[in-house]
Order: C-alpha cells, then structure tokens, then sequence
C-alpha cells in the first residue's frame, strides 16, 4: 500500500529533483493517480487498468508521466458513485463531481473529476472511466508500485493489458487522432 509521506512536499519536492525533467504539479497528480487506483481496486471495483498511466508501471522508468487514469469496467452494474464516494471516505480527496461530456464515439464514455487540496499551486482533478467489454486478447496482473511513492509491504495488485497490447491500443488511438497522412503512414 501507498504510505501517506508520498503525498507530502517534501517527498514531492525530492520525486521532483530525482526525476530532473519533471514538475511538482505533475509528480503530484502522478501520486494522487496512484493512490486513487489503489483505493479503486481495495474498493473491490472490477476493473482493467490501461493507458499512459498503466504503461508507467509497466515501464517503472517513464520518459514522460501520464496524469489521467484510465479504466475499462466491464459490468456497467457496478455503482461508480458509491465507490467514489467511499473513496473520498478513505482517502484526502475532498470530492468529485461528474464531467458531462458529448460523447463522439460509440464508446460509453464517463468523465468524473476527484478534487483535492494539492500541495503544488493548482486545483487538483483526475479520473477517466470507460465502460466495455474487455477488447485485449491479453492482460497481466502487476503491482501499483513506483519510484515516486513510499509504500509498505503490502502491495494491491490491478489488471492491466500487457506491454504489447497497451502500445497496440495507444498506437491505434495515436493513428485515429492524428491520422496516417501526420505520421507519415
């Protein structure tokens, strides 16, 4: 489990000279991310973890951090609002409200938005969640475990694509954003 000295300055500040290239704000959501994964699968909410965020700790050494957490629940029965709010029970953050976004795709897409007090000079929000059908042909179990947090020996465990399929899911999205004729495919 993540220790609570992971979310002081102090700790902060010393993630943010070891990672030279790196900001407090980002180190900070970068934390806060992981911590709230953790709470998310503590809560007993089924889940796959994937995206930038996933692909850091399967990685353990980023080029860049990611500040979104992406989740793909398959049973859309789940109630999303009470685990949230039994995260803001269990944890610091201070609240979260729902993003209601037009929805482009044919993917049922929610956007909620966890608030809390930062240490950094910012409002703090993250979360993303996506709710499907498992579409990778292979996942993984790991650790949320990183470099930037103080933890205990008694680590949670998420689900999460594996290295191949990530960088297939995140090459795909890269394609359809930006299109072949701006990757030079």
């Amino acid at each position: 489990m993540i220790l609570s000295g992971s979310l002081t300055i102090d700790w902060i500040q010393s993630r943010v000279q070891e990672f030279k290239r790196s900001d407090p704000i980002i180190v900070e959501k970068v934390i806060r991310d992981l911590v709230l994964l953790e709470t998310l699968k503590s809560l007993k909410l089924d889940f796959i973890f994937k995206g930038g965020t996933a692909l850091m700790l399967i990685i353990q050494e980023p080029k860049r951090f990611s500040i979104v957490i992406n989740k793909m629940i398959k049973n859309k029965e789940q109630d999303v609002e009470i685990i949230l709010n039994k995260v803001v029970e269990a944890t610091d953050f201070i609240g979260w409200e729902e993003q209601k976004q037009k929805n482009k795709s044919i993917i049922d897409k929610r956007h909620f938005e966890l608030q809390y007090n930062p240490h950094a000079p910012m409002l703090g929000e993250i979360n993303y969640i996506v709710f499907e059908e498992n579409p990778y042909t292979e996942t993984q179990n790991i650790e949320v475990s990183h470099f930037l947090v103080l933890e205990d020996d008694s680590p949670v465990e998420v689900t999460v694509p594996t290295l191949s399929a990530i960088l297939g899911d995140n090459w795909c999205a890269f394609i359809k954003t930006y299109g072949s004729n701006e990757t030079g495919l």
